[in-house]
């Protein structure tokens, strides 16, 4: 069954969709809603693209090779998991120790890799 990953928050089928949540679907759910067209957007700087009138290819990106076959976009990558971050955030703890800089234990990866950017900059390293 194909499979996508919610990328916004919609409604499909009666059922709030959130993000974050993944979908299964038919392939005639898919077929139905692939034949359902496209339609011309144009932004506030005149900039023109083509977006699907359906719900869930709109919304909604494949979770997976076979989905992105079918629909003919690209499966969503994985993102990192937690553990990858530990492991990234002690390395950059670790510089920031070298550099004489101070961090906050309660900062996410994000905010890390920020400050280690300010760090370097302020030390030239």
């Amino acid at each position: 069954m194909p499979k996508f990953i919610v990328e916004t928050n919609f409604q499909f089928y009666g059922i709030i969709r959130r993000a974050d949540s993944t979908i299964e679907v038919s392939e005639a759910i898919l077929q139905a809603e692939m034949n359902m067209g496209t339609k011309e957007v144009k932004s506030k700087s005149g900039n023109v693209t083509i977006r699907p009138l359906s719900g869930l290819l709109n919304h909604c990106t494949p979770a997976d090779k076979e989905t992105a076959e079918m629909v003919g976009k690209e499966a969503k990558k994985p993102e990192a998991t937690e553990f990858d971050n530990l492991a990234r955030i002690a390395e950059i703890k670790e510089l920031m120790d070298e550099m004489g800089k101070a961090y906050d234990n309660r900062w996410k990866l994000k905010r890390f890799e920020e400050e280690l950017t300010k760090a370097r900059i302020s030390t030239g390293a």
